[in-house]
């Protein structure tokens, strides 16, 4: 079985985004151009091997696309009409830089051979992170946008031909995308940021951060936070977002092939048990990660309480480190009436779209007498084998799958040594 993207994940769309903040000298911003050259790197490789999904370019950058004083120390500044454009760009920055369909390229180091103490005087040589506005524009991509759509060009390797997939890849991980804030949380960080204009800014910042925020996540339907690289605190802060009830739409929640534990299993379960968090949240991946069975039993008291997640139908826990306990678990709170939406169904044919509702289980080696089951449906493993259920923690989640009539005609068998596991589908 082959897992992708969802549909939209990597779609091509025509406005791109890319932003620079790494003043060299105190009147120029890029006075090598050594800036642009790496941003026209990133450019390249997009829009080399990408299937198609993008075609056409549209740059925006901050700094030449807004207007900008021609010349401050000798008093020559923007016109009453160019400040008034300037303002009316400034309160679009949010959607520009949030907006599901954008892509967001982040300098965030300086070129080589840039030296602080070269610099003129005035200029400002904090580092990215440390800066407010650069700050508040890596927040606002770090949303509600596909994983792939906000790229830190810091991370880019010299001598390497990058393509769509390798710049992807190389530029989200290791803390290249963060996950998101709420605006609280944002507040806080933003006061230990800088501003070349002081503490004025701030208040601005912070409204424009908010705005965006209540526009995203009021209106976001899916989330595609998968292989980030994101562990226990990324999905922490990811679950008070989830837990404000800030994304009242949200249907598919994407977190697999990522490094979550039984930590950041607990923080997403007690943000999903809260009622009203995620009114129509109908899908959840959490495969490929590193939760055990701690985790598993957090999900599955989740699950159970009242108003919890109510129309959840489709399930993926495959390629975790769950075992018997976990698996119980789940099974008692399914038994008793949990995620009522939720119910196994037959294993699909390969290739073919997943049906819904359904369960992707860990790693079963299943022998059924139905014949419309199809038992031995093989999925991608992680390199580790990290599910340990054995025959008790199976047949007690098969149970809370069926009714007890069905179950007479599925026999479980625990796995053998050696052998790859695969994911059964359990249908009515």
């Amino acid at each position: 079985m082959h897992h992708s993207y969802p549909s939209g994940a990597e779609s091509g769309a025509d406005e791109r985004l890319a932003h620079a903040r790494e003043n060299n000298t105190k009147d120029h911003p890029d006075p090598r151009g050594a800036n642009l050259a790496r941003v026209a790197r990133a450019l390249k490789a997009l829009l080399t091997d990408n299937y198609g999904t993008i075609t056409r370019l549209g740059v925006f950058w901050d700094f030449g696309s807004l207007h900008q004083h021609p010349d401050p120390p000798n008093g020559v500044m923007r016109t009453e009409e160019q400040n008034a454009l300037f303002k009316q760009g400034l309160g679009s920055l949010g959607t520009l830089y949030s907006h599901q369909h954008t892509w967001v390229l982040r300098l965030t180091s300086f070129p080589d051979g840039h030296k602080a103490e070269d610099q003129a005087e005035g200029t400002n040589v904090a580092k990215y992170f440390d800066r407010g506005w650069c700050f508040m524009e890596a927040s606002w991509a770090g949303l509600t946008k596909a994983g792939a759509l906000s790229l830190d060009l810091g991370k880019m390797r010299d001598g390497v031909e990058y393509d769509c997939i390798s710049i992807v890849r190389d530029c989200t991980q290791d803390g290249g995308r963060r996950p998101p804030l709420l605006p609280s949380a944002f507040a806080a960080e933003l006061e230990k940021k800088s501003f070349t204009n002081g503490k004025d800014d701030k208040p601005l910042v912070e409204r424009l951060y908010e705005a965006a925020f209540k526009e995203q996540f009021g209106k976001a339907t899916e989330l595609l936070y998968d292989r980030l690289g994101w562990g226990d605190a990324e999905a922490a802060k990811l679950a008070e977002v989830l837990a404000s009830g800030a994304a009242p739409r949200l249907e598919e929640l994407y977190l697999f092939d990522n490094n979550i534990g039984d930590e950041g299993c607990k923080a997403l379960a007690a943000a999903l048990g809260k009622e009203g968090a995620a009114p129509r949240l109908e899908k959840l991946w959490l495969f490929d990660n590193k939760i055990g069975d701690e985790g598993w039993k957090a999900l599955a008291v989740a699950l159970g309480k009242e108003g919890a997640a109510p129309r959840l139908e489709n399930l993926a826990l495959n390629g975790n480190k769950i075992g018997d306990e976990g698996c119980k678990a789940l099974a008692a709170a399914l038994k008793e009436g949990a995620a009522p939406s939720l119910k196994a169904r037959d294993a699909p044919p390969r290739h073919t779209p997943l049906p819904r509702p359904m369960l992707i289980a860990p790693p079963l080696a299943c022998r059924t007498s139905t014949p419309k089951l199809r038992p031995k449906v093989r999925v991608r493993q992680p390199k580790e084998r990290l599910c340990e259920a054995k025959q008790t923690g199976q047949t007690c989640l098969v149970a809370g799958l069926r009714t007890e009539a069905e179950l007479r005609h599925t026999e479980v068998k625990p796995r053998q040594p050696g052998r790859r596991g695969c994911v059964t589908h359990l249908g009515s």
